[in-house]
C-alpha cells in the first residue's frame, strides 16, 4: 500500500485522490467493506460512505456529538448506496 498526503493506492486494488473524498484528511477513523468497493470514514460529527468505483462520496449521517467509532462489518446500513 501506498499513502501520501494526495493519493492512496495498493499494488492490484482500487486507488483514490483525497480530492475525491471530502474531508479525508480530517477523518479519525476508517473502515473498509471486504465485500464492496466503499470505505467509511468520520470526520467531525459527519460519518461519510466514498465508493472507489464511482468516486462517488456523501454524508451518511450528522450526529450530534462526537463519533468515537466506525466499523463496516458487511453489513451496509439500508439506505447507503453502492
Amino acid at each position: 500500500m501506498t499513502i501520501n498526503y494526495a493519493t492512496v493506492s495498493k499494488n492490484s486494488a482500487y486507488s483514490f485522490s483525497t480530492a475525491d473524498a471530502t474531508d479525508i484528511d480530517k477523518a479519525t477513523f476508517y473502515s473498509f467493506s471486504y465485500e464492496y468497493p466503499i470505505m467509511i470514514y468520520v470526520a467531525g460529527n459527519n460519518l461519510y460512505q466514498y465508493n472507489y468505483e464511482t468516486k462517488a462520496c456523501k454524508v451518511v449521517k450528522t450526529y450530534p456529538g462526537e463519533i468515537t467509532y466506525a466499523s463496516l462489518n458487511g453489513n451496509l446500513v439500508e439506505n447507503w448506496t453502492l
